[in-house]
Order: C-alpha cells, then sequence, then structure tokens
C-alpha cells in the first residue's frame, strides 16, 4: 500500500547520489561575491540563493577546456567542454562554421567516426552509472550550473540570437546506419497467443506507452492520484503495492507527474512530465526618478523536462527505483525497441541568452539530478534563421536501455522541433510544420527528419519537405527502403498593393487538396499522387503492405484504396463513397478492415452518431462496406482520435472501447454484422469515458477507469470482481 514515508525516503536516496557538496559551496561563494556579474535584473540576487542551493546541488565535474572547431561546410564542433561547464556527455551531428552559408547547412551530419565514439564512451559510463535503490518517484532534474566559457558553442549561440531578434516570433507546431530492407509489419491483433492484450501499437514489435499496461499476471495503472500495481487471478483483484503519481516540493521548486509508462520484463519505466519552478518575491521599487513602475511581484519560472524513471519490479510489492533519466523540453513521444526507450521532445529556449553560459541556450540531458550539456557534434541544425519565422527550438531525441539499472546510449538535437512521430524497428521519423513559398504562393508542407536506430544508438541521417501536413502517425508508414505519407494540402496566392502609407494585401486563390508521396532513405520524393478529394481534408488513414487506405471527408467518405507495388507511380484502386467518415482505422482480419467513425447526413455533411463500419479489402479494387452500426445517441469517443483507446483483437472477436461515458464492446460476424457484447457504465471521474481502458488476460475481461479495475468473464460479460483506488 502507500507508503507514507516514501518522501523521506525519496531526498535521502538523492542525497546519496548527489556530487560533490565542496563543489556546490565554491559556486555559492562565487555567486554571492560578485552578484551583478550573474544577473543584469536590478532584483537583488541574494534573495535567489535558498533556491540557487537547491538547483544546484549538483555541480558539475571541471574538464580542460579543448576548442576544436574545424571550419568548412558542415563542420563538426565536437570538443571538451569548457571549465566548469556542464559536461557533453557521450553524445555528432552539424552546426553551420562561419563560412558557410545557412542554406548548405540543413543536411544531416554523418554518423560519428570510431575515434569519435571510442572517444567519447568513457563520458557514457559517467551518466550511467546508478543511483542507489529507492522506492520513491525521481525529482525533476536541477538545472547544470553556470559555465565559464561558452566559445565552444559560440555559432550555436550567433543562429540563436538571429532567431530571438526578429520582429515576427511564431512557434509553428503540427497539431549511423542504411534504412532495413525488411518492411516494418503492421502490428498484428493483440497478442492473442500470448494469452492476454497488449496495447494497441501501430507497428509489431515498437512498443508505446499507455496509462494501463499488463504483463499477463499483474494490471499496472495511473489513476488520478497513485500508480497502482494489481494482482489479477481469474477475476480477482489484489492491490499490491502504489505510490504516488505526482510530486511537488512547496510551493516553490520542482512537481513532476507520470502521465504513461512501460513494463518490459521485470523493469518498470514511468515516464513524467516535470518542471523546476518558484514563485519569485516582489520586485523592487522603482526610483524616483525612473520612467517605469515596478511590478510589485515577479512572475513564476517555470523549466520543462520530461523523465524516464525505471523500476524493479521483481518484487511487486516493493518496486525499487534504480535510475531516472530527463531530458529539457515538453514532451513529444516516446518508443520502445527491444528494451530500448526512445525519448523525444522540444525545447524552447526562453528570455535572455549569454554566450558565455551555454547551458541559457543548449539543451540539456540528465542521469539522476546530473546535468550534461548535449555535445556540440549532437548538435544539427534544422531551419535557415535568415527565412524562418518561428521561435528558437530543438528537438530532442534520447535513446536510454532500461536493462539493469539503465543507461544512456546517446542523443541527438535539432535546431528545429517535432510533432508527428513514426517508428520501425530501425528508423524514427519525426515532422514538424513548415511551408513552401513560390513568388507570391504559399504552399503549407511538412518538414521530416529520419534518424536510425539500433540498440540506442541515434544518428540522424536524413531530412526532406513533402507538401501538406500529415493529419498523425497512421498517416505514414515505411514499408522496405520506401517512406509512404499521406498528406492535406492547403495553399494560398497573397496579393500586395497600394503605397508606403497605404499598403494593402489580399489571400486569393485558396485551395485544399489531398495527395500520397512515397520517399527513398534519403527522404526524396520518387512517386506521387495529387489533387485528391478537393475541399476534403484526411480523417484516417492506414497502410497494409503496399496498399495504403485513407479517408477523406467533406459530405460523404471517400475510402481511398492505392497500390504503391511501385513506389515512383503509385495508382488510385478504388475510391468508395459512403455517407460519413472513419477517424480510427485498423485491420481486422484477412480481406477485412475495421473504421471507427462517425455517421453523416449525405446532403449537408453534418456530423452525427458514433459510427462502426467493416469493409471488405480482399479485392482493393473493389473495397466495400460491408457492415455498419451506427450507435445512436452516442457522440463522442477517445479512440476516435487516441488509438490506444482501442482494444481490436480479430482471434477473440473482440472489438471494445469507452464513449460517452461508457465502455463498449463489440464482436463481428459477416453473417450478423456487430453485435453489442457489453456496456458497463463509467466511474464518475470519467464521466465520457476518458481515460478508460480494456484488456483481457486469460478468460477474464478487465476495465480500467481512474476511480478502479472491474473484471467480468470474457464468455457473457457477467461482473466477477471489483476494487477502488
Amino acid at each position: 500500500m502507500l507508503n507514507e514515508d516514501w518522501k523521506n525516503e525519496y531526498k535521502a536516496g538523492m542525497d546519496r547520489v548527489s556530487p560533490s557538496r565542496n563543489s556546490v559551496v565554491n559556486l555559492l561563494n562565487v555567486m554571492t561575491s560578485k552578484p551583478a556579474q550573474r544577473s543584469s535584473s536590478p532584483f537583488n540576487f541574494r534573495k535567489l540563493i535558498p533556491f540557487a542551493a537547491c538547483f544546484l546541488l549538483i555541480a558539475a565535474i571541471s574538464i580542460p577546456l579543448s576548442k576544436q572547431i574545424q571550419s568548412g561546410r558542415n563542420s563538426s564542433l565536437a570538443a571538451a567542454p569548457a571549465q566548469g561547464a556542464p559536461s557533453p556527455g557521450n553524445f555528432t551531428g552539424t552546426l553551420p562554421s562561419a563560412e558557410t552559408p545557412m542554406s548548405d547547412v540543413t543536411a544531416p551530419s554523418a554518423a560519428p567516426s570510431p575515434e569519435q565514439s571510442s572517444s567519447l564512451s568513457h563520458s557514457s559510463s559517467e551518466l550511467s552509472s546508478p543511483p542507489e535503490a529507492s522506492s520513491s518517484p525521481a525529482p525533476a532534474p536541477s538545472p547544470a550550473p553556470a559555465s565559464s566559457s561558452g566559445g565552444d558553442y559560440s555559432e550555436l549561440y550567433n543562429i540563436i540570437s538571429k532567431l530571438q531578434k526578429k520582429s515576427t516570433v511564431r512557434a509553428y507546431a503540427s497539431s549511423g546506419a542504411e534504412s532495413s530492407n525488411k518492411a516494418a509489419a503492421p502490428a498484428a491483433d493483440a497478442a492473442s497467443s500470448q494469452g492476454y492484450s497488449d496495447t494497441n501499437i501501430q507497428v509489431e514489435g515498437v512498443q508505446e506507452s499507455d496509462i494501463v499496461k499488463t504483463d499477463g499476471e499483474y494490471i499496472y495503472t495511473l489513476s488520478s492520484e497513485k500508480l497502482s500495481i494489481v494482482k489479477a487471478e481469474n477475476g480477482a483483484l489484489t492491490v499490491v503495492s502504489q505510490f504516488p503519481r505526482s510530486v511537488k516540493d512547496g510551493d516553490g521548486g520542482r512537481s513532476s507527474s507520470a502521465f504513461e509508462m512501460y513494463v518490459s520484463g521485470d523493469r518498470l519505466i514511468v515516464l513524467r512530465n516535470s518542471y523546476d519552478y518558484h514563485i519569485m518575491t516582489a520586485a523592487p521599487e522603482a526610483s524616483a526618478d525612473s520612467k517605469t513602475i515596478a511590478p510589485s511581484i515577479r512572475p513564476p519560472y517555470s523549466k520543462p523536462f520530461v523523465s524516464a524513471d525505471i523500476y524493479d519490479i521483481s518484487d511487486k510489492s516493493s518496486p525499487r527505483l534504480l535510475n531516472s533519466f530527463s531530458q529539457d523540453g515538453s514532451f513529444v513521444s516516446t518508443r520502445m525497441v527491444d528494451g530500448v526507450l526512445y525519448l523525444i521532445s522540444n525545447k524552447s529556449v526562453y528570455g535572455e541568452i549569454v554566450r558565455e553560459r551555454p547551458e541559457t541556450f543548449v539543451p540539456q540531458v540528465y542521469c539522476g539530478t546530473e546535468g550534461s550539456l548535449i555535445a556540440k557534434g549532437d548538435i544539427s541544425v534544422g531551419i535557415d534563421p535568415e527565412k524562418s519565422s518561428g521561435s528558437a527550438q530543438y528537438l530532442i531525441v534520447t535513446g536510454i536501455d532500461t536493462a539493469g539499472s539503465g543507461s544512456l546510449v546517446s542523443n541527438k538535437a535539432v535546431l528545429g522541433y517535432g510533432s508527428q512521430v513514426y517508428a520501425s524497428r530501425s528508423n524514427l521519423y519525426v515532422t514538424a510544420y513548415s511551408g513552401i513559398t513560390d513568388g507570391s504562393t504559399y504552399t503549407g508542407a511538412t518538414k521530416l527528419y529520419r534518424f536510425s536506430l539500433k540498440a540506442g544508438s541515434i544518428s540522424l541521417e536524413a531530412e526532406g519537405t513533402v507538401p501538406g501536413s500529415v493529419l498523425n502517425q497512421f498517416s505514414m508508414d515505411e514499408h522496405g527502403n520506401s517512406f509512404r505519407m499521406v498528406t492535406t494540402v492547403y495553399s494560398y496566392t497573397v496579393t500586395v498593393g497600394g503605397t508606403d502609407k497605404s499598403a494593402w494585401s489580399s489571400v486569393s486563390q485558396s485551395k485544399q487538396y489531398n495527395s500520397l508521396y512515397t520517399l527513398d532513405s534519403s527522404l526524396k520524393i520518387t512517386g506521387k499522387i495529387e489533387d485528391l478529394a478537393p475541399g476534403e481534408r484526411v480523417y484516417s488513414a492506414r497502410f497494409s503492405g503496399d496498399i495504403a487506405y485513407f479517408v477523406t471527408f467533406r459530405q460523404v467518405d471517400p475510402l481511398f484504396a492505392a497500390d504503391l507495388t511501385d513506389p515512383a507511380n503509385p495508382r488510385i484502386l478504388s475510391a468508395l463513397k459512403i455517407p460519413g467518415f472513419s477517424q480510427y482505422l485498423h485491420p481486422y482480419s484477412d480481406g477485412l478492415l475495421f473504421g471507427l467513425g462517425r455517421d453523416a447526413d449525405a446532403e449537408s455533411g453534418k456530423a452525427g452518431y458514433l459510427k462502426l463500419s467493416m469493409f471488405d479489402i480482399s479485392d482493393p479494387k473493389n473495397v466495400a462496406e460491408t457492415g455498419k452500426l451506427v450507435i445512436e445517441g452516442t457522440y463522442y469517443s477517445e479512440a476516435s482520435y487516441n488509438h490506444k483507446a482501442i482494444l481490436v483483437d480479430a482471434a477473440k472477436n473482440i472489438i471494445a472501447f469507452p464513449a460517452d461515458g461508457k465502455y463498449l464492446v463489440y464482436s463481428y460476424s459477416r453473417e450478423k454484422g456487430f453485435k453489442q457484447e457489453a456496456s458497463v457504465s463509467a466511474d464518475s471521474s470519467a464521466m465520457y469515458g476518458y481515460n478508460m481502458r480494456g484488456l483481457y488476460i486469460g478468460d477474464c475481461f478487465y476495465i480500467v477507469s481512474a476511480d478502479g479495475i472491474s473484471s467480468y468473464s470474457i464468455k457473457d460479460y457477467s461482473p466477477i470482481s471489483k476494487i477502488n483506488f
């Protein structure tokens, strides 16, 4: 049960892994003797010392300065850190040299040389050293201490300075190895062969995090306040252990909250959104001759992190915290392949940046509370600051081996950002919103990065751009050496006129249509189909081998089937038009494709109730809707936009999802169509069916909500047991 002393145990555990406190004392002495050099603000710096003492509990290991900047096109800037700077760790990429035009530096870097890999291996082990085990959640990391020189990052500093000085600042956000010749297999049905269901995933062998997990014996769930481990045996439910979901230190300090997790063997990996924050004291009064009015209180400061806490759960009644890895920024996504976690975040650069303090503009990674700047050779430039109207942001990708006590394998950062993520077992693709300008015509586009993955080692291999924006991860797919995308394209023309004193502009010739693109391993377009379904947008997509299925909608639902056998010459095979639309598509069994969406009026296009569809795709040239069920009175389901909320298992003949305050279970047969097997009312905290999950273990079905777990016989869905958290 919940350990009341978890906080004290946690603090004691983290004290054991803190570096030498003498370094902290030295830093504080410098800070207190020269406050004016540490801040240009009129605010009394000494008042921050109590906060700084907490944040700077991790003094960096001093490493001699060794500046190694190689000029030339796509020059590598790998170098040792400045004296007193955070260690860059074991993490290669490119920054532009002083002579390199920005238009020439957006190509990704080559893989690190053997010499680089060898020389960096030692610092990797330093970051991977595990803390002493603890049973409590890990805290947000502390910021790395100030460094004495930022010269090694001076070119990156110049780029970010240009971005910060632009008059228009808008942050757009949509919403080493060769590419494997093996196709990324779509995920099979929930694992009937192993006797229990798994999180609904996109690609077989590529796990995705969620709020509920099971290993076939235990159910792991995040409720509103706790992470619970529950023994599930033939429907009987027993809470084995619990610990807090959120951690907060007083009115100012660190706040951390778990949001999703993985289970891998005897390891539980808990993902947390964390923040360093404090409420600053009142600002000093303005002087009599000052033209400004001092505010009564300074705003709170918050720095986001995303963390992965690794627990040993070999003893389910007493999980032990083994290690915690974090990185700057807000959460984007994760994937796990063979026990290796790939963590993706976006970091925005706010406030004043200081050339001599690279921690003010360079992203960091952390082991426990020890911070480390990402090495210069691992940072690439993905934007042109002369053309970009966006603010300074980084996309950060880190590989973490969760075996043993966990180890940070590698990371990469791109000066840009990420949005949607697709992953195969050997490649990670990240998108970002972009644009294409042709004279006075602007077309929305998607910037795409490909990172190769190999046992945690990450290498930025290619980047490219395609017209349009992707809906979600299912709008993308890797098959052999081909990458396929379905996008919705929007473009318009801007006309400018008038004089300097009276200028005007107007937007005209706007149009919207849909496209399908195939790309090679260098992310160059090799084939395309454009101008599909003008005036409509993509509502769902699913790739199955050489066939792409995607739905567009305005008044009726065209379900397109496209042949991608020849990537250079994709072609439309059929377009089934039916009322309504599908928002999620899932291969059900051989020759069948399931769709969850909404019914709609055929004349007006007005969306109606939830609708289940089953499509016969045995002949892609003649796709037909063979089953249909409109759920009267029900409009909303989390599964419409979150695939993790739906369980689809053809072998068990289960289609289950939350909807409008209920959890619904259906079966399907060609003879009888869809049949409702169960309808369970949601608990009060899940009024709209949000954050509900269904799973089966053996012959029992379990429905998990924020309030508890209920078990049922899978034969007739009669209730067996229930526990409340």
